[in-house]
């Protein structure tokens, strides 16, 4: 309900239609540009499953044979943009990153699906194959 609220409401800041827009997600929201990305919002406390986060390359990678199952995420800033003027649906300065495409379930469970965001990854095969995902509480509902 929120995501929806909320692009209805990047729709009418942009003059839109709502079909013109797309979810764009980034850990370094200052390249997030006012004009074209007028309510970010940040999300913390993501839980991050199958995969690690690498901080200085700024993307998700293989993680360790001793890296915990789940990590949390730093602070991801995500908003609802125009496909015609930023037509890349991750945003940031990694370079070489491929993108793939994250699901975000309420819980471990994986039984209630919220929304999907693209992030910057070393390899989007691996995340696949890993079936990483995002989560909002390790609870099982």
């Amino acid at each position: 309900v929120f995501l929806n609220a909320l692009r209805q409401q990047t729709a009418r800041a942009l003059q839109v239609s709502i079909d013109s827009l797309h979810l764009v997600a980034t850990f370094e929201p200052h390249l997030f540009d006012g004009s074209s990305a007028p309510l970010p919002v940040t999300v913390q406390n993501l839980i991050l499953e199958g995969c690690i986060f690498d901080s200085k390359n700024m993307v998700l990678s293989e993680g360790q044979r001793n890296s915990p199952l789940v990590s949390v995420l730093p602070p991801l800033t995500i908003a609802w943009m125009c496909r015609n003027t930023h037509p890349q649906r991750a945003v940031s300065t990694a370079k070489s990153a491929t993108s793939v495409s994250m699901p975000i379930y309420v819980g471990l469970s994986r039984e209630q699906l919220i929304s999907e965001v693209v992030l910057n990854t070393d390899s989007s095969r691996q995340r696949v194959l890993n079936a990483a995902a995002l989560f909002l509480t390790e609870s099982a509902t």
